[in-house]
Protein backbone atom coordinates (compact mmCIF):
# COMPACT_ATOMS: atom_id res chain seq x y z
CA UNK A 1 0.00 0.00 0.00
CA UNK A 2 1.34 3.22 -0.87
CA UNK A 3 2.02 5.95 1.73
CA UNK A 4 -0.31 8.70 1.68
CA UNK A 5 0.32 12.43 2.70
CA UNK A 6 2.77 11.17 4.86
CA UNK A 7 0.57 9.17 7.30
CA UNK A 8 2.41 6.36 8.76
CA UNK A 9 2.02 3.14 6.48
CA UNK A 10 2.48 -0.11 8.83
CA UNK A 11 4.83 -1.68 7.61
CA UNK A 12 7.31 1.62 6.36
CA UNK A 13 7.14 3.65 9.23
CA UNK A 14 7.33 7.44 9.31
CA UNK A 15 6.86 9.38 6.18
CA UNK A 16 10.09 11.43 5.31
CA UNK A 17 10.68 15.07 4.92
CA UNK A 18 13.06 17.57 4.04
CA UNK A 19 13.84 21.08 5.38
CA UNK A 20 14.33 23.57 2.48
CA UNK A 21 15.06 27.61 3.30
CA UNK A 22 13.34 30.21 1.33
CA UNK A 23 14.42 33.26 2.70
CA UNK A 24 18.21 32.25 3.17
CA UNK A 25 20.80 34.22 5.81
CA UNK A 26 23.71 36.45 4.06
CA UNK A 27 26.78 35.44 3.65
CA UNK A 28 28.27 37.46 5.52
CA UNK A 29 27.19 39.89 8.51
CA UNK A 30 28.22 42.88 10.43
CA UNK A 31 28.96 42.54 14.24
CA UNK A 32 25.33 43.89 16.32
CA UNK A 33 23.01 43.74 12.70
CA UNK A 34 20.27 41.36 12.18
CA UNK A 35 18.85 39.14 9.55
CA UNK A 36 15.80 37.00 9.44
CA UNK A 37 15.26 33.66 7.81
CA UNK A 38 12.35 31.38 6.85
CA UNK A 39 12.55 27.88 6.18
CA UNK A 40 9.94 25.40 5.48
CA UNK A 41 9.85 21.33 5.81
CA UNK A 42 8.01 19.29 3.16
CA UNK A 43 5.36 17.70 5.62
CA UNK A 44 4.40 21.23 6.29
CA UNK A 45 4.92 20.69 10.19
CA UNK A 46 6.94 23.85 11.89
CA UNK A 47 10.39 24.58 11.41
CA UNK A 48 12.19 25.17 15.01
CA UNK A 49 15.54 27.71 14.34
CA UNK A 50 18.52 27.58 16.76
CA UNK A 51 21.92 29.39 16.81
CA UNK A 52 25.35 28.59 17.60
CA UNK A 53 28.67 30.57 17.11
CA UNK A 54 28.92 34.48 16.36
CA UNK A 55 25.27 34.98 16.75
CA UNK A 56 21.98 34.65 18.95
CA UNK A 57 18.52 34.03 17.67
CA UNK A 58 14.78 34.62 18.93
CA UNK A 59 12.85 32.31 16.57
CA UNK A 60 13.81 33.40 12.84
CA UNK A 61 15.57 36.88 13.71
CA UNK A 62 19.45 36.56 14.13
CA UNK A 63 21.69 39.09 15.84
CA UNK A 64 25.19 39.24 15.37
CA UNK A 65 26.92 39.41 18.53
CA UNK A 66 30.63 39.31 17.25
CA UNK A 67 33.07 41.14 14.32
CA UNK A 68 34.87 37.64 14.15
CA UNK A 69 34.36 34.09 13.60
CA UNK A 70 31.11 32.43 12.08
CA UNK A 71 26.89 32.09 13.11
CA UNK A 72 25.45 28.73 12.57
CA UNK A 73 21.99 29.43 11.74
CA UNK A 74 20.29 26.08 12.08
CA UNK A 75 16.72 24.89 11.36
CA UNK A 76 14.96 22.03 13.09
CA UNK A 77 11.80 19.84 12.25
CA UNK A 78 11.50 16.84 14.92
CA UNK A 79 8.60 15.32 13.70
CA UNK A 80 5.57 13.59 14.97
CA UNK A 81 3.69 10.46 15.23
CA UNK A 82 3.30 10.62 11.17
CA UNK A 83 6.58 12.29 9.89
CA UNK A 84 9.93 10.81 11.09
CA UNK A 85 12.77 13.75 11.74
CA UNK A 86 14.01 16.02 9.33
CA UNK A 87 17.71 15.99 8.75
CA UNK A 88 18.93 19.36 10.18
CA UNK A 89 19.53 22.02 7.55
CA UNK A 90 22.39 24.73 8.48
CA UNK A 91 24.01 27.84 6.71
CA UNK A 92 27.09 29.60 7.84
CA UNK A 93 27.32 33.54 8.27
CA UNK A 94 30.96 34.97 8.67
CA UNK A 95 30.67 37.70 11.05
CA UNK A 96 32.52 41.08 10.15
CA UNK A 97 33.56 43.98 12.05
CA UNK A 98 30.45 46.26 13.20
CA UNK A 99 31.28 50.08 11.04
CA UNK A 100 31.12 53.15 13.68
CA UNK A 101 30.75 56.55 13.30
CA UNK A 102 32.53 58.99 15.70
CA UNK A 103 30.34 62.63 16.27
CA UNK A 104 31.70 65.51 17.93
CA UNK A 105 29.51 66.84 20.41
CA UNK A 106 31.55 70.30 20.45
CA UNK A 107 33.09 71.99 17.56
CA UNK A 108 36.13 73.98 17.05
CA UNK A 109 35.60 77.40 17.13
CA UNK A 110 35.61 79.14 13.74
CA UNK A 111 38.88 81.36 14.26
CA UNK A 112 41.03 81.49 16.97
CA UNK A 113 42.96 84.34 18.84
CA UNK A 114 46.78 84.02 18.25
CA UNK A 115 49.39 85.88 20.53
CA UNK A 116 53.26 86.44 20.02
CA UNK A 117 56.10 87.97 22.34
CA UNK A 118 59.53 88.67 21.44
CA UNK A 119 62.19 90.07 23.88
CA UNK A 120 62.44 93.49 25.53
CA UNK A 121 63.50 96.19 24.20
CA UNK A 122 63.75 94.67 20.18
CA UNK A 123 66.97 93.53 19.40
CA UNK A 124 68.63 96.60 17.11
CA UNK A 125 67.95 96.39 13.38
CA UNK A 126 71.09 96.27 11.23
CA UNK A 127 71.55 98.20 7.80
Amino acid sequence: MPLRHGYRDRKRGFGSQTITFTTPAPTSAANGSNFTVAATASSGLTVAYTSSGSCSNSGATYTMTSGTGTCSVIANQPGNSNYAAAPQVTETVAATPGSQTITFTTLAPNSAAMAATSPSPPPPVQV
